[in-house]
């Protein structure tokens, strides 16, 4: 499979920046005399209570000192990503043990998400995970940009699919268990487009995990729910792998019937539209007796860029 990578949907992005800013600057910043400390205090809050939207029910991370309140703003407000992860890298040196350490990496894995820089997102969301490792938006980065980039005849496609799977499932669980943290002021609709949309990318890298394994009917099973997903039914490549899957599988009128989903979806002269006409054609001429029943099982997947 050509290397290819869907785009976070806007919400998870979105929510790397609500978390960064409910961190608070230290309640006696490092310098200050008790004094000015009393009168410019902002303390941190108490333990917020569990809520549809804040199932963690954890105190929003914090600085301990202005010293490491600045240098995280600085990381954080970086405009480029390279230069975000340069200063995160050092804040991570000078603060090994911050609190905010997995806030700003997911940052940065954002930040490179938006640039299509799925190499890069994929390490920034490996850095995640080791101060996180149930964050659900770089569990979900993760088995996407592995599952996306991951070709049949890769020496490490098998770890690699490995720890999609892995990754995409944990975040399963973790929606299904209500181990997530958003802000406090999102609303029930926001948390569950939230829920929706790491569900529906979590099903769709299992599924092109299998789809790589040409475990066809796993494969499947899973874009099934992805395409059944509020995040999914109007994904032109979900709807595209599934009609591949059914193809292998010789469900011949199924796929047809998902491949003409993926056309009606996919932007005018995308990559996306234009294979899936290619397989709407194909499947045509099959039913048609006209083309060979034997199915290529390594098609060249689209280079697929949602909008950002």
């Amino acid at each position: 499979m050509t290397p290819s990578i869907l785009l976070i949907p806007a919400l998870l992005v979105a929510a790397a920046m609500a978390v960064a800013q409910t961190s608070n600057p230290p309640a006696n910043p490092q310098g200050s005399s008790p004094q000015a400390g009393a009168q410019n205090a902002n303390p941190q809050p108490p333990p917020p209570q569990a809520s549809p939207t804040n199932p963690k029910a954890k105190r929003p991370p914090g600085a301990k000192t202005k010293q490491e309140y600045d240098q995280y703003l600085a990381a954080a407000n970086a405009a480029d990503a390279a230069t975000s992860e340069k200063l995160t890298r050092e804040f991570e040196v000078q603060f090994p043990d911050s609190e905010l350490l997995p806030i700003l990496y997911q940052l940065v894995m954002t930040k490179y998400q938006r640039a299509d820089n799925g190499d890069k997102a994929l390490d920034m969301g490996r850095k995640v995970l080791q101060f996180d490792p149930d964050n659900a938006v770089a569990l979900v980065m993760n088995a996407t940009v592995l599952a996306e980039r991951t070709r049949p005849t890769d020496i490490d496609r098998d770890p690699r699919l490995k720890e999609a799977t892995t990754d995409a499932q944990r975040a399963l669980e973790n929606i299904r268990t209500g181990n997530y943290m958003l802000v406090p002021h999102a609303t029930p609709e926001q948390v569950q487009q939230f829920k929706d949309q790491v569900t529906g990318m979590a099903y769709s890298a299992l599924g092109t995990a299998e789809l790589t394994r040409n475990n066809d009917a796993a494969a499947e099973q899973n874009l099934r729910k992805a395409a059944e997903s509020p995040a999914g039914k109007g994904d032109a490549i979900v709807w595209y792998r599934l009609a591949l899957a059914l193809d292998h599988q010789n469900k011949y009128a199924d796929a047809n019937t998902a491949i003409t989903t993926a056309v009606a979806l996919a932007p005018p002269n995308s990559a996306v539209a234009n294979l899936a006409k290619n397989e709407q054609s194909r499947l045509k001429q099959l039913a048609a007796g006209g083309a060979s029943s034997s199915t290529p099982k390594n098609q060249p997947e689209p280079e697929v860029v949602q909008p950002k």
